[in-house]
Order: C-alpha cells, then structure tokens, then sequence
C-alpha cells in the first residue's frame, strides 16, 4: 500500500507540473491576442469552436489538471488534447504534452499494474501460510486428541493396541463422532489397523496408528 500511495502521489504532482506549464501557455496566448487585437477572439459574438480549444481545455489549473487526467486515462482522446496545444499554443508545448502522455502511460501506469498484480501475488502467498499454518495446527489437535483417545482405549496401558482393544475402542460413543470429524470411517480405521500389524503380531503401537489415521485424512 505504501508505494501505491507514493505512485498516487506522484501521478498527482505530473498533473501538477504540467496542468501548470499549459495553463501559463495559455494565458499567455490569450494575452498576446489581447495585446495584439484588443480583445480575446472567444469572447467575439461569432465564436469559432476550433479557435477556442485552447482556453477550454487549458484555462485554468483545474480544468489542465482534468484534462490531462482524462488524457491518460481514456476519458478523452489524447489527441484532441494535442491539436490545440500544437496549433495555438507552439511546439514546445506539444512535445512537453506527448512527453507528458508517453512518461505516464508507459512509465507510471505500468508501475501502478505492477503493485496491483505484486499485492495480489503477496495476498495469495500470506493466504496460502496461514492455510498451511491452519493445517499444521489441526494435525497437531488431532495427533493430540488420537493420542489421548487411544490411549484411553489401551486397557492395559502398554503402548500397544490390539485388536480386541480395538473393536472394543470403537464401541465407544465418542469415538465414531471423533473419526467422522477427520472425515474417517470405521471401517477405514479397522482396515489401516490390519495393515499396520506385522505378520500375526495382534498389537500395534498407538504412535504408528495415529500417524497413519493423519496420513490416510491427508
């Protein structure tokens, strides 16, 4: 946010700069006119539209500033805001206008859809560490709560469950609600105890079947 405030900042200061040198280009167009015919040829009561461009498009800050503005951002063509300036206010100011145009548009403008794509990039990355950081955290409570809950199943507090411990365990009301919530069956869980005994070994230990339950969720 910071360097989009300072890209903001500094679109404002180049209408700034330039709505200034155009509005003293004009000015001083119309006083010239002033000086030589004695009036401004837009206040004559025959006013011709094309003779006038300048001074409505550059007569004061405000209206410089709006319209190289819309100049940069499609509210109007860029050149019906050249043609005037090139023909009643010099060359000088029709460079300093296209100069204007191509700094803006090519220079800060790209900038500012750097910044935006930049923060969407860094928004999906920070969402991506805290999914991470979410899922680590809910392996953690599950490992926790598996490890409790089985060892409650473990009757004779060996380390081991067997098989009978087992089908006896999941008897219990809690237990079935509690796999549910992993999104685990039953029946997942007998199949993953089967195949995590060893030759006709009938215990398991309850770490070994509490690691395969987290990676058998996934």
């Amino acid at each position: 946010m910071t360097q989009l405030f300072w890209t903001i900042a500094l679109i404002l200061m180049l209408l700034y700069m330039f709505a200034i040198i155009f509005t003293e280009a004009t000015t001083a167009q119309i006083i010239s006119l002033e000086l030589e015919q004695g009036a401004w040829r837009c206040d004559a009561s025959t006013i011709n539209e094309e003779h006038c461009l300048l001074h409505s498009l550059y007569g004061d800050l405000f209206t410089s500033m709006l319209t190289l503005y819309m100049s940069i951002t499609g509210g109007m063509d860029w050149s019906d805001a050249f043609n005037p300036l090139q023909n009643d206010a010099g060359s000088i100011f029709a460079f300093c206008f296209l100069f204007f145009v191509t700094f803006t548009i090519l220079a800060v403008m790209n900038v500012v859809t750097a910044i935006f794509c930049q923060s969407a990039i860094d928004g999906a990355a920070n969402q991506r560490e805290v999914q991470m950081q979410k899922f680590e955290e809910q392996k953690e409570m599950y490992s926790r709560h598996l490890g409790d809950l089985f060892k409650k199943i473990d009757v004779d507090g060996s380390g081991n469950l067997t098989m009978d411990e087992f089908e006896i365990g999941v008897m219990n009301d809690k237990v079935k609600p509690f796999f549910e919530s992993m999104e685990l069956s039953i029946q997942e869980a007998r199949l993953l105890f089967n195949l995590l005994r060893s030759g006709d070994d009938d215990a398991i230990e309850i770490d070994d079947f509490v690691e395969g339950c987290l990676q058998l969720r996934g």
